[in-house]
Order: C-alpha cells, then sequence, then structure tokens
C-alpha cells in the first residue's frame, strides 16, 4: 500500500509541474521572448509528454484510489515461477504486478492469494495458500 501511495503522490507532482512548464514556456512564446527558434516547439512537446504521462501514469493510479476507498479491488489467486519475479515486480498472464519488496518476500512454486488494483496493478496484500492434501 505504502509503494502505491508513494508512486501516486509522485505522479502527481510530476503531472503538476510538467503542466507548470508547459504554462512557463506558453508565456513565454505569447510575449515573444524565446532564445533560441527551437523553442518555440517547447509548448507542443510538453502538451505531448503530459498527455501521455497523464493516461499512462496518473489516471490508473486515480481510478485505483476510488477502487480502494471503494474497497472493490481485484483478488486472484497465483503460482508464480522463478523466472517471473523480479526485484519489484512479478509476471502473472503477460501482465506486470508491483509490489513492495520489502513487505512481501515472493518465493517461486508458491500459491499466493494477491489483492491488488485493477488499474495500475499495485499489490495490496499477499497471503500464501498451503496446500494441503487430502488422503483418499
Amino acid at each position: 500500500m505504502v509503494l502505491f501511495i508513494v508512486s501516486l503522490v509522485i505522479s502527481l507532482i510530476v503531472s503538476v509541474l510538467l503542466l507548470l512548464m508547459f504554462f512557463h514556456c506558453l508565456r513565454i512564446n505569447w510575449k515573444q521572448k524565446n532564445r533560441r527558434p527551437i523553442s518555440y516547439l517547447a509548448p507542443s512537446v510538453l502538451v505531448v509528454i503530459l498527455i501521455l504521462f497523464t493516461v499512462t501514469q496518473m489516471i490508473p493510479r486515480l481510478l485505483d484510489v476510488v477502487q480502494i476507498v471503494g474497497s472493490s479491488v481485484m483478488i486472484e489467486e497465483i503460482e508464480l515461477q522463478e523466472e517471473d519475479i523480479n526485484w519489484m515486480t512479478f509476471d502473472y498472464q503477460q501482465q506486470r504486478y508491483w509490489y513492495n519488496r520489502w513487505s512481501f518476500d515472493l518465493e517461486a512454486n508458491t500459491v499466493y492469494r494477491v489483492r491488488f488494483t485493477p488499474y495500475s496493478h499495485y499489490v495490496l496484500t499477499v497471503d500464501e495458500i498451503a496446500e494441503t492434501s487430502v488422503a483418499p
């Protein structure tokens, strides 16, 4: 959960900074005080970067805040292989999930019940499922 909140705050800060840079460059263009001819394109480049960052990073996290507050996060049982587990991510069914390495210690060939956000795929909780066998 901490990783999700930190990433949400960082994405909000980056989006606000990009927006402020865009307005600053736009103001320079309006006053025609550009020092280099290439700087006339800065607002156009910044708005493209702002849109891409907002659509891919900030909006999924904001939508996930609504899901977390409404307690409608996704729950799935998964079994991870050694090659699926990375430093702060794991891959499962062609999807990358982000987890806090210091809160969850994932091991290969173990079945887990994972609660995660539906849009940005941040793992909130991981519970190991004990495999029990029933004697016939």
